[in-house]
Formats: structure tokens, sequence, C-alpha cells
């Protein structure tokens, strides 16, 4: 890993389960650890489905080694990332690789 490589700074969020009054399980995200990352777009669509336009845009995120898994959310800034693969590539144990897709602005 290079100096100067991770630049932003991201939130990992750890999703906690909680049941509402109606008994509805209900999932919390609760940030799990603040720390640096590389991001970068891989693919950008956009196309329209029932007159909607969605924004399926796949980015590929580094940071150090982590216990971060495909349940967690990453947030930098407003936008929220859902992780959908968590790759050690290298096979050092020193830094994570994260498939993750933006999520819509709700």
């Amino acid at each position: 890993m290079r100096a100067g490589q991770l630049r932003q700074i991201i939130k990992i969020l750890r999703t906690t389960d909680s049941i509402d009054e109606l008994g509805t399980v209900v999932p919390n995200f609760s940030v799990l650890k603040t720390t640096r990352a590389s991001i970068s777009p891989i693919s950008g669509n956009e196309y329209f489905i029932n007159s909607a336009l969605v924004n399926d845009e796949t980015h590929y995120i580094i940071i150090r080694k982590t216990d971060v898994t495909p349940k967690d959310r990453l947030q930098h800034g407003n936008d929220i990332y859902d992780i959908t693969q968590v790759l050690d590539t290298r096979k050092m144990g020193i830094e994570c690789v994260i498939l993750a897709k933006q999520r819509l602005k709700e």
C-alpha cells in the first residue's frame, strides 16, 4: 500500500436488529469504525424501470484490514455503499478490497 493512497475518510456501519412496537424487525445501523479508504468507481449504469431512474453504480474501495463483512455498510459523506464482496487480494492480511454498490438517495 503506497503512502497517500487512502485519502478519503469513511465510516463502517454495522447493523443491529431491533423490534418495534408492532413486532417488526427493524435494522438500525451504528458506526463500527471510522477509517481511511480509497474509493474508485469501476462502472456506472443508469436506466429506467417503471418510469423511475435507477442508478447501478459499483465501486472499488480499499481499506486497511478490518473485520468488515457484506452485511455492513460504508458511509462516505452523504453517500452510502452496500458491500457486495470483501476480498483479501494479496493474502497478506494488510488491506481489504471491497466491492460495493452505491445506494440511491432517499
